[in-house]
């Protein structure tokens, strides 16, 4: 967990808090607007000039390998060449670098499963 602080866009209130770090917006206390919550930026091998995962992550995120992972996990049918994921009648996407792409909070809850992937 981080401490952020951050800014409503739409009515500058503060937000002071703690945030999971695999949490994408958080709400705004005053409006109810959704606060984007900025990522840490990935870090690059300077020989090579490839992405790799921040230092707390030793493997390599895959589509095959996260799907083997959500099968024992939630048992939600997840299509891993087209990283399709399917919750009750909610369709997200995941790319082969990890991003997840769908609806609140399907996205997050997701997003936690692969820090929680990462992190075995």
């Amino acid at each position: 967990m981080t401490t952020e602080e951050l800014r409503c866009r739409k009515c500058s209130a503060p937000y002071k808090g703690k945030v999971q770090i695999w949490i994408s917006y958080v709400k705004c206390k005053y409006c109810g607007a959704a606060i984007p919550v900025p990522k840490k930026e990935e870090t690059r091998l300077p020989q090579q000039g490839v992405v790799c995962n921040p230092p707390e992550f030793q493997k390599v995120f895959t589509l095959d390998e996260f799907g083997d992972f959500l099968k024992r996990k939630t048992g939600y049918p997840f299509d891993n060449i087209s990283g399709v994921l399917i919750i009750g009648s909610i369709e997200l996407c995941i790319d082969e670098e990890g991003n997840v792409k769908g609806p609140e909070p399907h996205k997050s809850t997701v997003e936690r499963w692969i820090f929680e992937f990462m992190k075995t």
